[in-house]
Formats: C-alpha cells, structure tokens, sequence
C-alpha cells in the first residue's frame, strides 16, 4: 500500500504541474490544483484508517483468541492439549465465546469468530489433513491456531475491496481532473484566438 500512496502522490504532482498549471485563468488554476491536493489528502487520510482498521482488528483477533484459551482453561481444565473430535472442540468454543460481553470494533471480531466456529468442523478437515493426522482429532491448541487464520481469511477480502474502491475512486478522480484541465486550458486559448482575429 506504501507504494500506492507514493504513486498516488506523483500522480497529484503532474495533475498540477502538467495539467492544472496550463490553465490561463488563476482562480480556475487555484481552485483545479487546491481540489487535487484535497483528493491526495482523503485518498491518503482513507487507506490510513483502513490499513489502522485492518491492524486493530488483528490485534482483536489475537487478544480474543487468548481471551478464549483462558476462557476454555476455566471451564474446561487440562482440554487445551486434550486430542478431541472436531466436533466436540466446536461444541466447547461456541460455549466459551457466550461467555464474553464487548461492544464496537471487538463485537465485530466475535462476530467473526461465532461465524469462523459455525464452519469450523468442515474447515478443520484441512488442519487435520495438513498435520498429517489418521484420526478426525485435534487439540484445543491446535484448532485455536486454526480458527485465528479462518477468521483472517474471512475479514481480508473486505480489506482488498476496500483498497480496490479506493483506488478507483481516485483514479477516476484523477481522469476527470485531467479533462478538466485540458478544456479550460482550450477553452481560453481559442478564446484568445477570436479577440485576436477581432481586433
């Protein structure tokens, strides 16, 4: 993304130099370059917050993963390095996730991780067949690894879609700015054109 943000910047460079700069009339000038520079600055401002979201989020993911663990500890001793049916460690999350009360940003990460566990047997399937295991067995340990990179997965695409739009938005921007610039710089130069010939 660093390297979209520094693109993005150049391109707000030759908007004003190349383009925005040829337009004879200043406050047409003044007003085309101050909207690119306000365009930089949103687009800049957007990815930040959203790149900030991303992090926060993984670091909920994180914090409620642990939260979870300790959670399970409690209720369920020595269940951690216990090997279980897949379907019993289900059955034991979704019973330690009732168990926790938060609000804002973390209550969209349980919602996250409610609905990762809801799915959670089909996809464990993998991380057995990925630990090379002859039985449908894990640990408690084993599926919380699991679950946190199910969870990531799930809240990525929305991340790149965000990113996507972003960009779009801006590079649309960008066009029209572009065209702008270019027909009020023609616009007055034929109109220079007739008072010439007028004359």
């Amino acid at each position: 993304m660093i390297f979209i943000f520094i693109l993005a910047i150049i391109i707000t460079v030759a908007l004003n130099f190349f383009f925005a700069k040829k337009i004879p009339n200043k406050t047409a000038k003044i007003i085309i370059s101050g909207l690119n520079i306000i365009a930089l600055i949103l687009f800049l401002g957007i990815g930040i917050a959203i790149k900030f979201v991303e992090k926060k989020l993984h670091q909920f993911i994180d914090s409620s993963i642990i939260t979870l663990e300790e959670n399970i500890n409690k209720v369920y001793p020595d269940a951690l390095t216990t090997q279980m049916d897949t379907s019993e460690i289900k059955q034991i999350l979704e019973d330690s996730l009732q168990t926790q009360n938060v609000s804002g940003l973390e209550d969209v990460v349980m919602n996250v991780l409610k609905s990762s566990i809801e799915n959670y047997t089909s996809l464990a399937l993998k991380t057995i067949n990925q630990l090379e295991r002859t039985d449908n067995k894990l640990s408690i340990q084993e599926a919380l690894i699991s679950l946190k990179e199910i969870a990531l997965k799930e809240v990525q695409p929305v991340y790149k879609i965000a990113n996507i739009i972003l960009i779009v938005l801006f590079a649309i921007y960008s066009i029209l700015s572009i065209l702008i610039s270019i027909y009020l710089s023609k616009e007055k130069v034929s109109d220079n054109k007739s008072i010439t010939f007028g004359s």
